[in-house]
This record gives C-alpha cells, sequence and structure tokens, in this order.
C-alpha cells in the first residue's frame, strides 16, 4: 500500500501515475524471457539536470582516493614494530592528551 504524504504522489486527473512513457520492444525477446538481441527502452527526457557542489565533487574523489589506498600503512607498522622491540619507542603524553581533547572538541563529546 502506497502512503501519499502532502500529495506528493497523487494521481493527476486524467492521467494514470505511470503515465507508459517507458516502453521495452517485447517482440525482440527470445524463449524463457531472456533478451536474444536487445530491447528499446525509452524515457520521457524532462530536462532535468544535476550539478554537484564542488565540495560533493571533492568528497567523491577523496573516497576514490581512500578506496585506492591499502588500510594499513604496513612500513609503519613494521617500523613502531621495530621500534618497541628495540625499545626505542616513545609516547609523548603531553602530544597524546592534547590529540584526545582535539578530538573529543571536533566530535561534540
Amino acid at each position: 500500500m502506497v502512503n501519499d504524504i502532502n500529495n506528493i504522489n497523487a494521481p493527476q486527473p486524467g492521467k494514470p501515475r505511470n503515465s507508459g512513457s517507458d516502453t521495452v520492444d517485447n517482440a525482440q525477446t527470445g524463449a524463457g524471457g531472456s533478451n536474444s538481441t536487445s530491447s528499446t527502452a525509452t524515457a520521457n527526457n524532462s530536462g532535468d539536470t544535476v550539478q554537484l557542489s564542488t565540495q560533493a565533487l571533492e568528497l567523491s574523489r577523496i573516497q576514490r582516493d581512500l578506496q585506492s589506498s591499502p588500510e594499513v600503512d604496513e612500513v609503519r607498522v613494521s617500523e613502531i614494530r621495530e621500534r618497541i622491540t628495540n625499545g626505542t619507542y616513545t609516547v609523548d603524553a603531553n602530544r597524546l592528551a592534547a590529540k584526545i581533547l582535539a578530538d573529543d572538541q571536533n566530535f561534540g563529546i
């Protein structure tokens, strides 16, 4: 059952909800419902366009970059592991505390 909210999807008088502008040529469909050659589909192009903001384009670029990079920096992990093993790895407590506080402020905790 479809609920219309504020008559957004209400049918127009004299027009069905599906205007029938999307058509498929079923004559070219082979046995078993599979498409043996090709089907013709046409859609009503109302001229609508979408423009993405520069921020959205930048986010898309960043997402692609992140997906192409490895999850773990194996070189950095092996360097830190070696420093821990050698006893040369130290933690700057003040720097760590400052980063924790900055993260808390950024996330509103």
